[in-house]
């Protein structure tokens, strides 16, 4: 159920106002998610920085303000985030897939192949892994080992809709549409948006 405007303007009002309600981390990080899941990154943002000024170092506060700088599309500050709840936990595999795809954005594909590496090495047994690098794979023209890695993806998870998107996108790029109009179905119907919407281009 979405959020009445009414709730919007209070998490608005909760992260800027001086006169705070919010007062401890749960609670800012309880607004800044409200926020977030309500697309308004920005006030999201405000939250979880409060948030970090009482826990700093939490490293999901981190994680999860990177999540609303990625999702304006501001990569760099993403990045940063994310290397500091790195630094706090290096072992927390999903910081380096949070960092690879904010790295994959930005067209640095070597150090997001690196972060998709790790993860997949934290976790080899997890899907997400090879499709993200395979996917940074496909963005180089790099199509053996894209298409490696979606296999390695499917033979873990056969219902891995970033999986048959790559796998989609290399068909198309390659010419073989009928092959990519097929993936890119599927991966539609698994819910990936983006696939939805490759699927309308094609």
């Amino acid at each position: 159920m979405r959020k009445t405007t009414i709730g919007v303007v209070a998490v608005a009002l909760v992260c800027i106002s001086t006169a705070v309600w919010a007062q401890t981390s749960k609670e800012w990080n309880d607004w800044g998610n409200d926020a977030y899941y309500d697309g308004d990154y920005e006030r999201a943002i405000e939250c979880y920085t409060k948030l970090i000024e009482q826990e700093p170092d939490l490293a999901i506060a981190y994680q999860s303000r990177g999540w609303a700088y990625y999702g304006l599309g501001r990569f760099d500050e993403a990045i940063a985030d994310y290397t500091t709840a790195i630094e706090m936990d290096t072992e927390y595999r999903d910081l380096y897939i949070d960092r690879g795809e904010a790295y994959g954005a930005l067209g640095r594909h070597d150090e997001a192949i690196a972060d998709y590496t790790a993860a997949i090495d934290m976790e080899p047994e997890a899907s997400d892994g090879y499709a993200g690098r395979a996917l940074v794979y496909a963005r180089m023209g790099d199509d053996a080992p894209a298409l490696e890695d979606v296999a390695a993806g499917l033979g873990l998870d056969p219902g891995c809709a970033s999986c048959y998107y790559v796998r989609g996108l290399v068909y198309r790029d390659t010419g073989k549409k009928m092959k990519a109009k097929a993936d890119l179905s599927t991966a539609c119907d698994l819910g990936l948006i983006e696939a939805c919407d490759a699927l309308e281009e094609l």
